[in-house]
């Protein structure tokens, strides 16, 4: 079976747009009027974006949330396959050639990741130098979201969302792809990495935004999806190296430590 671009959409998490000229630094080697595009507009009632392209399809939204946004993409996409997409991302020149021959190559997979780089051509983290097969536990190596495609089909056909928990704008404010992947691998779909660059983004991550205790619980968090029970020990380990580099003032690692624990019980309850 042969697949073409009309089976790809880009699914792009944007906010109070009224217009598309966002559109034009994102795609700068395409048209991007001849690309399938979801776009998911977080904006108030009275500025909506409106299209009148049947292969740009735009979903205003008045909640906020990565993931509400991520979802709701999800949800009204028509393709099969699904890139996932922030609106400050520029595309590079050769990204569907990639997308497509990782199909071609894999079409069995849920989860298709690709390298992305910075504006000085720059890998944004350390990459596996060959095809990749993500299992559980996660390794070293996490893809970011907007180094991601779906298989939209299978992801549906499983009930598979973000967790909206997670992500900007939510109580854990990063992590929700490295959610999404644990537990696409739990529901036994399949993942792999391929090592060509299709988009470039700031070196900057979202995790360096977020305040430190907004970071250390979401991390906590994410090692005890990841992980289990050995959450506890990466507490002390993590809470040890705190003391040790004087990061924080010694009087206040107790605290910190019973901070930590509520909140794993807390999310333990929740589940």
């Amino acid at each position: 079976m042969s697949y073409s671009k009309s089976d790809i959409s880009i699914l792009i998490s944007t906010m109070n747009r009224s217009d598309f000229s966002f559109l034009s630094a994102m795609f700068p080697h395409h048209e991007w009027r001849d690309l399938n595009l979801v776009i998911v507009n977080q904006t108030k009632k009275g500025k909506e974006l409106k299209s009148n392209l049947e292969n740009i399809i735009v979903v205003n939204s008045y909640e906020i949330g990565l993931s509400k946004s991520r979802n709701l993409a999800l949800k009204n996409s028509r393709t099969t396959y699904g890139v996932i997409a922030d609106d400050d991302v520029v595309y590079e020149s050769d990204c569907m050639v990639f997308f497509l021959n990782a199909i071609q190559q894999k079409p069995e997979l849920a989860l298709y990741a690709f390298k992305s780089c910075d504006f000085n051509n720059r890998d944004r983290k350390n990459y596996p130098n060959s095809i990749f097969n993500f299992s559980l536990p996660l390794k070293k190596f996490k893809p970011s979201s907007i180094e991601i495609m779906l298989n939209i089909d299978l992801v549906k056909n499983k009930n598979l969302k973000f967790d909206e928990d997670f992500g900007l704008g939510a109580y854990y404010p990063v992590g929700e792809e490295e959610v999404f992947l644990i537990d696409l691998l739990k529901v036994d779909l399949n993942a792999i990495f391929f090592p060509k660059i299709v988009v470039k983004h700031l070196q900057e991550s979202s995790r360096t935004k977020v305040k430190d205790y907004d970071f250390l619980k979401t991390q906590l968090i994410l090692y005890y999806l990841n992980n289990g029970w050995i959450v506890n020990i990466w507490l002390y380990k993590y809470l040890f190296y705190i003391w040790r580099k004087r990061l924080q003032p010694r009087s206040e690692i107790l605290q910190i430590y019973t901070i930590m624990s509520a909140e794993l019980r807390k999310f333990k309850s929740s589940r």
